[in-house]
């Protein structure tokens, strides 16, 4: 598993946020459009921002891909939105 780990909105009625790790062959930032595994399905999702601390508890699954297509997300609207 990478070292890097990264907050991640998903979408799903899910009120916080998800500790995803970053494959080595992904560079993403905050903002980045993703695709991750939740459940037994992918979904969507935007990059909150880098994780300091392991959560305790979890298995930490790796973000899936990014999503080329999409722009990234402005901060501005990344703070409004938190």
């Amino acid at each position: 598993m990478s070292s890097v780990l990264l907050d991640v909105a998903v979408n799903a009625p899910i009120n916080e946020t998800l500790t995803y790790s970053v494959p080595e062959h992904l560079s993403l930032e905050r903002g980045h459009s993703v695709t991750v595994p939740l459940g037994k399905r992918l979904t969507d999702a935007v990059v909150i921002g880098k994780k300091n601390v392991e959560p305790q508890g979890f298995k930490i699954k790796d973000i899936e891909s990014a999503n080329q297509d999409l722009p990234q997300l402005r901060d501005e609207f990344l703070r409004w939105a938190e």
